[in-house]
C-alpha cells in the first residue's frame, strides 16, 4: 500500500453471511494497519440507524409481523456521496450489521466518505446482532447520538509503516519513502455482508432458468469501485446505474412516527399483560391444588385480574389498530383520488374540449 498499491478492503464487526447460526460475533480486523492509515473501526460495535432501517418479516402474518430492523440498512439518497464517481450514480446499497469507521486524531491521511448513516443512529454491542434480535427492543434502546457515522470511505494521503521493526530488520532505511511513507489509495468498508445475495438480489425461476433480479446497487458499487481503483474509468458508464427504488416517503414517515409513538405504550401493555397472566395463573393454581382455600379477598382479586386482563388485551388491540390508522387513512384518500377524482377531472377536461371545439365550429 505504501508503494502505491491499491486495495478494496471490506471488514465487519459481525459477518452474518459467514456463520448465520453462530452464537458469537464473527468479526474481521486488520490489526495495527488501520491505525497506521489514520482510521479505526471500534471493535465489538455495530451501528443501528432508525432512519434507514429495512422493513423485515419477523415471522407470523399481518402488518404486526413486519418490523423496522435497525441493523439492516438501506443506504440511499444523501447518505451516498453524490460527488463521487462511484456512488454518485447509485440509488441504494444494502448493508447488514455494519461497523463504523472513524478518523484518528492527528492522522496524516484524508478520509472521503462514500456511505454514511443518518444522524438517527448509535452504536450497539455486536453481541446484540447475533441470533434472533428483538427489533422492538433495539428500537426502544435507540438513543440517537446526532452523529452521522461513516460506513465506507476512501483513504488517501501519506502514511507510515505499521511495522517499523520489520522495515529495519529488512535493512531498508526507514527514511525511504517507498517503504516508510507513501500515497495511499484504499477504499475501506465496514461491512462484508453486502456481498451476500440475500441482502441485494432476488432469485427467481422462469422456465427452468435461474434469474437474478437486483433490489439494491451492491453489485454495481463493488464493480465500479474495482474499475475505478484499478485505473479504468471508461467502463464506469457501462456498469449498472443502480436500482431505482423510490418508496412512498410520506407513508414511510407516517409509519415511523406512528411506530415511535405507540411502541412504548405497546411494550407497557405487554408487560402488564404478562404480569397479570402470571398472577392469575398463581391464583388458579392455588385453587386447583386443593390444599388451600381462596379467601373472599383473593376471589375478588382473581375476578379483578380477569377484568383487567380483558381490558388490557382490548387496549393492546386498540394500540395496534391506531398504529395503522393514519397510513390506512392516507391510503383511502389516495384510492379516492385515483379512482374518483382523476377520472372525474379527465371527463371534465374532455367535455370542456368538446364544448370549445363546437363553439369554434359554430363561430365559423
Amino acid at each position: 500500500m505504501l508503494k502505491g498499491g491499491r486495495a478494496l478492503i471490506f471488514l465487519d464487526p459481525h459477518s452474518e453471511a459467514l456463520d448465520p447460526r453462530g452464537t458469537a460475533p464473527s468479526a474481521s480486523t486488520l490489526g495495527p494497519l488501520l491505525a497506521a492509515w489514520g482510521v479505526e473501526m471500534p471493535e465489538g460495535k455495530v451501528v443501528g440507524d432508525g432512519a434507514q432501517a429495512q422493513r423485515v418479516q419477523m415471522g407470523g402474518y399481518g402488518p404486526e409481523s413486519v418490523k423496522d430492523y435497525i441493523f439492516w440498512l438501506n443506504v440511499s439518497g444523501d447518505f451516498l456521496n453524490g460527488d463521487d464517481i462511484v456512488t454518485g450514480a447509485l440509488d441504494n446499497i444494502n448493508v447488514a450489521s455494519a461497523g463504523v469507521l472513524e478518523p484518528l486524531e492527528g492522522a496524516t491521511t484524508k478520509l472521503t466518505p462514500l456511505m454514511t448513516t443518518s444522524s438517527v443512529a448509535m452504536l450497539y454491542d455486536a453481541d446484540r446482532a447475533v441470533g434472533m434480535p428483538d427489533p422492538d427492543a433495539l428500537l426502544r434502546d435507540l438513543e440517537p447520538t446526532g452523529k452521522s457515522y461513516i460506513l465506507a470511505t476512501r483513504i488517501s494521503g501519506t502514511a507510515k509503516t505499521a511495522y517499523p521493526d520489520r522495515v529495519a530488520n529488512a535493512g531498508t532505511p526507514t527514511a525511504d519513502p517507498a517503504a516508510a511513507e507513501g500515497e495511499l489509495n484504499i477504499v475501506l468498508a465496514s461491512d462484508s455482508d453486502l456481498f451476500d445475495d440475500r441482502f441485494w438480489v432476488q432469485l427467481q425461476e422462469l422456465l427452468g432458468q435461474r434469474i437474478v433480479v437486483p433490489i439494491a446497487g451492491n453489485g454495481s458499487f463493488v464493480l465500479n469501485l474495482a474499475d475505478h481503483i484499478s485505473g479504468s474509468d471508461a467502463l464506469l458508464a457501462l456498469r449498472g446505474r443502480g436500482i431505482s427504488k423510490r418508496p412512498f416517503e410520506v407513508v414511510d414517515r407516517l409509519r415511523r412516527e406512528a411506530e415511535a409513538k405507540y411502541l412504548t405504550e405497546e411494550q407497557r401493555l405487554q408487560d402488564d399483560l404478562a404480569n397479570m397472566e402470571d398472577r392469575l395463573a398463581q391464583l388458579e393454581s392455588a385453587e386447583a391444588d386443593g390444599t388451600s382455600v381462596l379467601s373472599p379477598e383473593m376471589e375478588e382479586e382473581k375476578e379483578r385480574f380477569r377484568a383487567q386482563l380483558l381490558e388490557t388485551r382490548r387496549a393492546l388491540r386498540e394500540v395496534n389498530r391506531s398504529l395503522r390508522a393514519e397510513i390506512e387513512s392516507l391510503g383511502n384518500w389516495l384510492a379516492v383520488i385515483n379512482i374518483v377524482l382523476v377520472p372525474f377531472l379527465l371527463i371534465v377536461f374532455a367535455l370542456v374540449r368538446v364544448y370549445v371545439r363546437r363553439r369554434r365550429a359554430a363561430s365559423r
